[in-house]
């Protein structure tokens, strides 16, 4: 199938540990600069989304707003958003990481595994700079994730070091269903070759 997404806001082995026991997870993304970044997730089936629902993206305007579930979200929006049955919300774009209060994330998705499909088995959660390969991390500052559960304890923090530099993007990690539940697996991948290829790469 051809899925079809609005770039344009103006118009070594990895760690491993079980986290089965949680329903909701969320993902906060910090960064300390005047550029944009944004966090993305995919929804996979095999390896592939299947339907437009399936990537959670300032650039999907299939999604649907959280507060306003009747309406569509609009790229550029800064209004919180999710796809149409609320697996995955994003809380918001953050068009800079000068957040006022610097303990804040920037940008925060949320993903209730039990309002997943069945058919999901992988949900890999990307940071990318915004415009498309205008941004290096280079030129970000003190830019990290952490995955925290449904009671607020911290499970995980990724801090991108010198070595992504060069990139504009790269994948944090992934939730991974298991035999045993679902797993977050830190991976740390960069790339230069843009979101959209990442998203041709998948659908």
């Amino acid at each position: 199938m051809s899925l079809v997404f609005n770039l344009n806001k103006t118009d070594a082995q990895p760690i491993k540990f079980n986290i089965n026991k949680r329903q909701k997870f969320i993902v906060e993304l910090y960064w300390e600069t005047k550029h944009d970044l944004d966090v993305h997730a995919f929804l996979l089936t095999q390896g592939k989304m299947q339907e437009q629902d399936d990537l959670i993206s300032y650039c999907n305007e299939s999604l649907v707003l959280v507060d306003e579930p009747h309406k569509t979200h609009t790229a550029g929006c800064k209004k919180p958003f999710m796809n149409t049955y609320g697996g995955v919300k994003h809380l918001g774009d953050a068009r800079t990481g000068l957040n006022i209060d610097a303990r804040s994330p920037d940008e925060v998705l949320e993903i209730n595994i039990n309002l997943l499909p069945a058919s999901k088995d992988e949900v890999p959660v990307f940071v990318c700079g915004y415009p498309q390969n205008s941004v290096t991390f280079k030129e970000v500052n003190n830019c990290y994730l952490k995955v925290k559960d449904d009671l607020g304890v911290e499970l995980f923090q990724a801090n991108l070091t010198s070595e992504f530099d060069q990139f504009t993007g790269v994948q944090m990690g992934s939730f991974v269903k298991a035999d045993s539940g679902w797993e977050f697996k830190p991976v740390a991948v960069g790339f230069s070759n843009g979101l959209e290829q990442i998203i041709s790469a998948y659908s």
